[in-house]
């Protein structure tokens, strides 16, 4: 470990922070209150003046590209992470979230998500030419690119699954005519499967696994929009629900690779940080020796001056 992996995990760890936050675009009964504040702490640590991440973007040499992200953090954090958030606020015990911002949610993620994948990556790239680079960080960022792109699709997979029984439910209802309702969630669909199309379009995966899920969600995008007709005796919804199954398992696998790595590397940056700590608190303790025996030696310079004006 060394700081310029420091300094770069610092930057990476708002980036997972953004990945999880996936979490408030999905609807579900309960949240944990807990998770979202120590989300929120992380996050609110990690964009912090003095944080790596701010310091990156204050030596921007062009300001606006700077000002430009650090924006859309802060639109971000007062969306989702604010005292006046409009995603989340807790009441009592409890996490509310309101799955009405869900699209907003993924349109930050998927956004953010990948001018921070640039950053680390820029980084990882320079400490490689300085001599700096640690193999286990680059190992990590690799498995985080699969595990982020395959979780990210798994719940632009799911939404895509909601909105569209909600589509046949409101046209239903309406005896097949369109409507606003109908419109509305078409409008949607439409900028999850743009979110879908994003991610795909920005993968740097490899695996052949990966790339087969891929082309069965670009298989559901077809679908939904008319460019495909389902095979005989199949639905739109099973095509839908094959995905789903291809996502998850995949993503089980894929979180349990990253998160042993994830795990110790963050264990070492911890180990790090503390030795700093000690070093400091060292030099502090050794600092404050040698000004007392300064002190000392001053006050014995100070009583033989005066025994010696005494003598005379």
């Amino acid at each position: 470990m060394n700081q310029e992996t420091r300094y770069l995990m610092g930057i990476y760890q708002v980036a997972v922070i953004i990945r999880d936050t996936l979490e408030y675009g999905i609807p579900k009964d309960n949240y944990d209150k807990n998770i979202y504040l120590q989300r929120k702490q992380s996050l609110l640590h990690g964009l912090e003046p003095n944080s790596p991440l701010s310091h990156f973007l204050d030596q921007q040499k062009d300001n606006e590209i700077g000002d430009k992200i650090r924006k859309n953090l802060n639109d971000f954090v007062e969306l989702v992470y604010s005292d006046d958030a409009r995603v989340c606020h807790i009441d009592g015990e409890k996490l509310i979230v309101d799955s009405a911002f869900a699209n907003q949610v993924f349109d930050y993620v998927v956004g953010l998500r990948e001018t921070l994948n640039d950053i680390v990556r820029g980084f990882m790239n320079f400490n490689k030419q300085q001599g700096t680079h640690e193999e286990q960080v680059e190992q990590l960022i690799t498995k985080d690119e699969v595990f982020y792109r395959s979780i990210t699709l798994l719940v632009l997979t799911d939404a895509v699954r909601r909105l569209f029984e909600e589509f046949n439910r409101t046209m239903n209802e309406n005896q097949g005519k369109e409507n606003p309702q109908s419109t509305f969630v078409v409008n949607e669909l439409r900028k999850v499967l743009s979110f879908i199309q994003f991610v795909r379009e920005h993968s740097k995966v490899e695996d052949e696994k990966f790339k087969k899920n891929v082309e069965l969600s670009l298989e559901v995008i077809d679908l939904i929009s008319g460019n495909k007709k389902p095979e005989e005796g199949r639905t739109i919804r099973s095509y839908i629900d094959n995905l789903h199954n291809k996502w998850t398992q995949y993503c089980q696998v894929a979180e349990l690779d990253w998160k042993k790595d994830y795990v110790e590397l963050w264990q070492e940056l911890a180990d790090f940080e503390q030795e700093m700590l000690n070093a400091q608190n060292q030099s502090k303790q050794e600092t404050k020796v040698e000004n007392q025996e300064e002190k000392v030696e001053n006050q014995e310079t100070t009583e033989e001056k005066k025994d010696n004006k005494d003598s005379q």
